[in-house]
């Protein structure tokens, strides 16, 4: 449980940077993405979760 907590709180500290170092450009960001496709995104998506499944698999084993 520690190891998942941990994980979990790098996440939040890396997913919450970019919105406290730069408020507008993540604006811009919501609102381009509001206006993309939604397979685009679903592809994007996708695309993270096996490259962090990759990440893990080459690196924790």
């Amino acid at each position: 449980m520690e190891l998942f907590m941990t994980a979990l709180g790098l996440v939040l500290i890396i997913e919450g940077l970019p919105y406290f170092i730069s408020p507008q450009v993540m604006q811009r960001y919501a609102f381009l993405m509001a206006s993309m496709d939604g397979r685009v995104l679903r592809f994007g998506g996708l695309t993270l979760m096996l490259t962090g499944l990759g990440i893990l698999y080459a690196f924790v084993g």
